[in-house]
């Protein structure tokens, strides 16, 4: 696309089609002095490409767990569709009507099908399911301050063995995690599972 203009200043344009578009910006300063004009000019060029608009979408769902309480947080696709988004569950043990906010809260369990809506008024659904499953907190005992000593446990069971990784990748097996001394190491992700 080219726009040549010595009177008029663009700076947007408005309802071009998905391509690829070269941009060329010149930049001009005239200056006279005695019998002379000096002329000086600078050209930028980029290439910008604006993609096919796509439907929005939900990436992602994550149940959260929090004091006895079930929530469903949708989290959406941000590049299909055109922010802002609005979400809603039209199926399942409760209905949630058309909100700005993602989070859905005190859902009950069961199967639900979600509904993203963006900007343009054009939206699409997600299958997701609520389940029974609540994992027990992580526990901690002692202080987990630089130089401390902290013990992270899992409540224990006759059934699993518990596998844990530190941010360092080591691994340890056990209802419960040791660390003492804790140093800046120390810090960062755990992850347990059950073997």
């Amino acid at each position: 696309m080219t726009t040549n203009t010595t009177d008029n200043i663009f700076d947007s344009i408005t309802s071009i089609p998905s391509a690829k578009y070269e941009v060329t910006i010149s930049y001009y300063i005239y200056a006279t002095a005695i019998n002379e004009n000096i002329k000086d000019c600078w050209t930028v060029k980029d290439t910008v490409e604006i993609p096919p608009y796509e439907r929005p979408q939900t990436a992602s769902v994550s149940i959260i767990y929090c004091n006895g309480n079930r929530y469903a947080e949708l989290h959406p696709d941000s590049t299909k569709g055109i922010a802002p988004y609005q979400y809603e569950v039209i199926s399942g043990p409760r209905l949630y009507p058309l909100q700005t906010s993602n989070l859905f809260t005190f859902i009950p369990v069961g199967n639900y099908v979600s509904r993203i809506v963006d900007a343009c008024g054009n939206s699409n659904i997600l299958d997701f399911g609520v389940d029974t499953l609540i994992f027990p907190p992580i526990n901690k005992i002692g202080s987990s301050c630089l130089n401390g000593s902290v013990t992270l446990y899992y409540q224990p069971s006759p059934f699993y063995t518990y596998q844990w990784t530190k941010p360092n990748g080591s691994i340890y097996i056990g209802d419960s995690l040791s660390i003492n001394g804790v140093v800046y190491a120390d810090t960062g992700l755990y992850q347990i599972k059950d073997l």
